[in-house]
């Protein structure tokens, strides 16, 4: 399967390796071709043939030199999702774990020419972390690439002063201009909690930019319509479009799309085949640019849940935290999807040529990186949906977003 990659390797087309990450240049059309060839190949593969090697989170992610990412502390990010490991959650110490792929290192975000657009993630709070576990990257490669001993890269993070556009008629009058980068009094963080909470990330070198993301809340059944038409309660690719009406989102741009938390694994294939109906026939702006290739979008796979009352760990619906619970996060018994659910993947990806970032498979094992009741968030509750921070599972969704990315722009 890889023997074009290794052949290209041979031929010196890949050069500026650093750590794990491998920079992707060509030097003839054969050598592109080979190239081209093994990134569709990791990116479409990547899920189902890596392993979970145990240890060397920390090292990978230069934790252990004391490097860390301000995004993990911003807001109440500590609270909710920066796992304690301490003696009160009953729990063992977090997995410490690396997922990799034979012969597939990611590209390197510094070297993916993301510096000129933005990458929008836009859907519920699982690609929130979605979104912080990228820019964590962007900022960790920016500290270990090039400008290394130099000049340390810097981050920010804003609510962006289009926010007002994503709000409802109760926070159409909410600040604009919010830092996160200082602390947030309670009544603004109130405020900003009770909005869209679209925020956006930059990461700069010497004052220039090298990369840039957001994430915009989106994927919900109710429809409540705010002055601009736009809340965090319609599904994501109609958030999309709203923001490109917006002037938001631009040619050139990326958006990452998931909602699927928010449905049952029994409804998620009739919304698959109605985002792919959309995209492949619609009329909107959106699915025109989309299917011209002047905006890339992507549909990461819903992530799976570790809760102990099904087989396939999905949640009961008895309440999203377990009041006073005494279980923890269990390990999956049936790991498989549906076959409904797999077929309308491929159809989604067929059908409206909408790439899907593959995290399923490597993720459903990973039962022990979910907050479970390490935070004091869920003291006393239970949560087996969101992921600590820093966690194997998330870089591993980051790997495979670089992949399916660096796929995606290689025609």
């Amino acid at each position: 399967m890889f023997d074009a990659w290794a052949k290209a390797r041979q031929a010196g087309v890949f050069s500026g390796e650093t750590g794990s990450s491998v920079a992707y240049a060509t030097s003839s059309t054969e050598h592109q071709n080979s190239v081209r060839l093994k990134l569709r190949e990791c990116a479409a593969g990547y899920d189902a043939g890596g392993n979970w090697t145990p240890s060397g989170l920390r090292s990978s992610l230069s934790l252990d030199a004391g490097w860390s990412c301000p995004l993990w502390e911003f807001l109440d990010r500590p609270v909710r999702t920066m796992c304690l490991n301490d003696s009160l959650s009953g729990l063992p110490p977090l997995t410490d774990a690396t997922y990799a792929m034979a012969g597939c290192p990611p590209p390197s975000t510094a070297r993916m020419h993301l510096a000129n657009s933005t990458l929008f993630f836009i859907g519920d709070s699982v690609t929130a972390q979605h979104y912080v576990a990228m820019t964590c990257r962007a900022l960790h490669d920016a500290w270990a690439g090039e400008w290394a001993g130099i000049d340390a890269p810097q981050v920010v993070e804003v609510i962006p002063a289009w926010h007002s556009r994503l709000s409802s008629v109760r926070t159409q009058k909410r600040d604009s201009g919010i830092d996160h980068t200082s602390s947030l009094s309670k009544q603004a963080a109130d405020q900003v909690g009770n909005s869209c909470k679209p925020r956006c990330a930059t990461v700069s070198v010497r004052g220039r930019r090298t990369y840039q993301a957001c994430f915009v809340a989106a994927g919900h059944d109710q429809r409540q319509r705010g002055v601009d038409g736009l809340t965090c309660t319609v599904p994501p690719d109609e958030a999309a479009q709203l923001l490109l009406q917006h002037g938001v989102l631009r040619a050139g741009d990326r958006a990452v799309l998931n909602d699927g938390l928010w449905y049952t694994p029994h409804t998620r294939p009739g919304r698959l085949k109605s985002l792919a109906s959309r995209l492949a026939h619609g009329t909107r702006p959106l699915d025109v640019m989309h299917r011209a290739g002047q905006v890339q979008l992507f549909w990461r796979e819903t992530s799976p849940q570790a809760f102990a009352g099904k087989d396939d760990g999905s949640f009961d619906g008895k309440g999203w935290y377990r009041l006073g619970s005494n279980q923890h996060c269990a390990a999956v018994r049936a790991r498989q999807r549906k076959h409904a659910e797999e077929a309308a993947l491929a159809h989604l990806e067929q059908h409206a040529q909408l790439p899907v970032i593959r995290i399923h498979d490597m993720t459903v094992t990973q039962f022990d990186a979910r907050l479970d009741n390490r935070t004091p968030h869920v003291r006393g509750k239970l949560d087996c949906t969101h992921f600590c921070e820093p966690s194997g599972a998330l870089e591993a969704w980051v790997d495979a977003t670089l992949l399916a990315i660096a796929a995606a722009a290689s025609p």
